[in-house]
């Protein structure tokens, strides 16, 4: 069982990496429990989560069947969870990184709370339409930019790669999250 200390230290840990602080990352426990424990962000962020796809529900276009639609969206949650993980044992050695694994991972899940308290009430206000249209596009071009640098910056010091592999670390994540969002929004309509 997690320790509330060690899910303070994590998010203490992604907070300090998300003001360029290098030194975020001695705030993790990076062993393989700590590796483990940091999937626990995954519950922290669920309720946020579950909003958002409430306020979703009964949109124009996706399906009215309740067990489909939470159904769909709860498997595409996991599948978030997972998948880039699962990707990055990969990466890593590809990239000569692989003794940086459990450290990336643990940081990349811990920032992963912070992104979500950041974005998902953002995506709420649009969905809600409390933000107008001609400004949606725009805070949201904006809000993912600022996460995209957030992970790159996570990426060079916790993988401790050069600047280029971070970025292309940062694009196979962001494919593989449109290409899971992509997937499930298919689903949802009916395809």
């Amino acid at each position: 069982m997690i320790s509330a200390r060690e899910i303070v230290s994590g998010l203490y840990g992604a907070f300090r990496l998300a003001i360029l602080d290098r030194n975020g990352v001695q705030y993790f426990d990076n062993s393989l429990q700590g590796f483990w424990h940091s999937f626990f962000a995954a519950v922290l962020i669920l309720p946020l989560y579950i909003i958002l796809i409430a306020l979703r529900y009964g949109e124009p276009g996706l399906t009215q069947d309740t067990f489909r639609y939470v159904s769909i969206e709860i498997i595409a949650y996991v599948m978030q969870i997972v998948a880039f993980p699962l990707l990055m044992i990969k990466l890593a050695n590809v990239f000569d990184a692989d003794k940086n694994y459990y450290v990336f991972i643990i940081a990349y899940n811990w920032a992963s709370v912070l992104q979500s308290c950041f974005y998902l009430p953002i995506a709420m206000l649009i969905i809600a339409q409390v933000i107008p249209e001609p400004y949606a596009g725009t805070i949201s071009f904006f809000a993912i930019s600022a996460i995209l640098v957030y992970v790159w910056f996570i990426t060079r010091v916790a993988l401790d790669v050069s600047a280029g592999i971070a970025i292309a670390v940062v694009g196979a994540d962001f494919f593989l999250s449109i290409m899971i969002r992509t997937f499930s929004e298919g689903m949802l309509r009916g395809g």
